[in-house]
């Protein structure tokens, strides 16, 4: 991809879906006399967080299919950013040992950012498992926003354009690194301090397998592994 640089100027899109999802809910919505929660419970969504969650994929898909777009216009293909190679025991592997360390981390942060005074997310303390699936929609519904979406979407983003721009503009690998880190955890603003300083140091580990394995599949499968532990394994077992 030599010839074919990415440009840093569509970075403002690594935050579009997250600004627009927060303009939906808490601008357009009110404007327009609509009822968020009416409508997820129109929908048999009982969560607020997962109604949340379905606009937000939206409008990452639309800035996903825009991304595409653009490169497509300077010859620039999926693969060429990391949608190429194939999945093997050592992936598997490296992703199940990404996942562990993850698990690992989240604890050592949680207990730092209590030493502050501060809590991972705005809600409090007890917002320790981000969703409750009440419902067999809302377990289709996460399942199918967070683990299967999500992952494809982000990496593509933030791995795929992200990572690989600063990399192209001659940024040491670790710079590279920091920023996208940095740039990733931004859009996490929403959640909570705590947990953006967790999504931080957490966006090392696909984003090292991706430098690794030069593919985005790695780093797709550890993002999956890890929302369906976030996401659906403890929130069953908790809630």
């Amino acid at each position: 991809m030599n010839e074919k640089k990415l440009s840093l100027k569509w970075l403002p899109l690594a935050w579009a879906a997250p600004l627009l999802t927060t303009l939906t809910l808490r601008a357009i919505f009110p404007a327009l006399s609509i009822n968020s929660r009416s409508i997820a419970l129109t929908l048999g969504i009982s969560d607020m967080f997962i109604f949340s969650l379905l606009v937000y994929k939206l409008w990452t898909l639309a800035v996903v299919v825009a991304l595409y777009c653009l490169l497509r216009r300077k010859g620039i293909t999926l693969a060429d950013i990391g949608l190429k190679g194939s999945l093997s025991l050592k992936v598997v592997g490296y992703a199940v040992l990404g996942v562990a360390v993850a698990f690992f981390i989240y604890p050592l942060i949680q207990a730092f950012v209590k030493v502050l005074g501060g809590s991972m997310y705005w809600a409090g303390p007890e917002k320790a498992v981000p969703v409750s699936l009440a419902t067999t929609l809302d377990l289709l519904l996460v399942f199918s926003l967070s683990v299967v979406l999500a992952p494809l979407l982000e990496e593509i983003l933030f791995r795929g354009y992200v990572l690989n721009v600063f990399l192209q503009k001659r940024c040491k690998t670790f710079i590279a690194l920091l920023l996208s880190a940095f740039v990733f955890a931004s859009i996490h603003y929403a959640f909570g301090p705590g947990l953006m300083l967790y999504i931080f140091f957490w966006t090392f580990i696909p984003s090292l397998l991706y430098l690794k394995f030069k593919s985005l599949y790695p780093a797709m499968l550890m993002h999956s592994l890890n929302n369906l532990l976030a996401y659906i394994i403890l929130p069953l077992l908790w809630g």
